[in-house]
């Protein structure tokens, strides 16, 4: 499945964005007003391998030199994050505990957006009312810190066990709509995908642990569907007189 998405990403990130290039270029319609955004951004993985999860929660500025183009600066604060109790047949209608798995991670990240934007509805006054976009995205990563805890019910073991990943450059895309519902309130609904490296620190914690009897997912699927509430405003030059 996590494959399967990856791979659609891959594919339609490119068709979007030279689709929305051309639609652009092309457009006649009298351009709507210029604004600035503030948001307030969230996202979590689509598909789970095991019982791995992240998300993310930050804050972020936009600018648009362009009613068609914006430039997106922001950063904040990602999770990693597992419970996974599993269980196998001891026989028909029951069911014998084998192990379980726990996982909590946390990282920082500074990233940028440059977004392309496609009016789709505009009302009677040529106030853009929905917009369907674009974004590549690029930025960096802190350290991304890793606890975990395994426990083998066989035999009544347990083990504790600490990873660290190095920070690194990630880039990504993400492909949605953007609606707005007042005058200054607006939001996006949309599918991303990036290269975050969560699987690094995973892979430290299974070395930590050893030959312990069970071990923790090594892969983190990177496909999420995000949700942005922004609060959008006309910034004015003063022409000095």
């Amino acid at each position: 499945m996590t494959y399967y998405i990856e791979n659609m990403f891959s594919i339609i990130r490119y068709l979007m964005a030279g689709l929305l290039l051309v639609s652009i270029a092309s457009a006649k319609a009298q351009e709507p007003a210029r604004e600035n955004s503030f948001a307030i951004n969230g996202w979590t993985n689509i598909a789970r391998e095991g019982c791995n999860h992240f998300g993310l929660v930050d804050l972020s500025h936009e600018w648009k030199p362009s009613p068609y183009f914006g430039l997106d600066l922001g950063g904040g604060f990602g999770w990693l994050s597992c419970y996974d109790l599993q269980k196998t047949s001891a026989g028909i209608g029951a069911y014998e505990k084998l192990y379980l798995r726990e996982m909590s991670g946390s990282f920082r990240l500074v990233r940028g957006k440059l977004t392309a934007y496609l009016p789709v509805w505009r009302d009677d006054d040529d106030v853009t009312r929905i917009q369907g976009f674009v974004s590549m995205v690029g930025g960096v990563t802190s350290a991304i810190s890793v606890d975990g805890k395994l426990e083998y019910y066989k035999t009544g073991q347990a083990i504790k066990a600490s990873s660290k990943s190095d920070g690194h450059f990630f880039r990504g895309f993400e492909i949605g709509l953007w609606g707005s519902f007042s005058r200054h309130w607006a939001m996006k609904l949309y599918l991303g995908g990036n290269n975050i490296h969560f699987d690094k620190a995973v892979k430290g914690l299974n070395a930590e642990v050893g030959k312990f009897p069970v071990h923790f997912d090594s892969h983190v699927p990177n496909a999420y569907s995000g949700f942005s509430l922004i609060y959008t405003y006309h910034f004015t030059r003063k022409n000095g007189r």
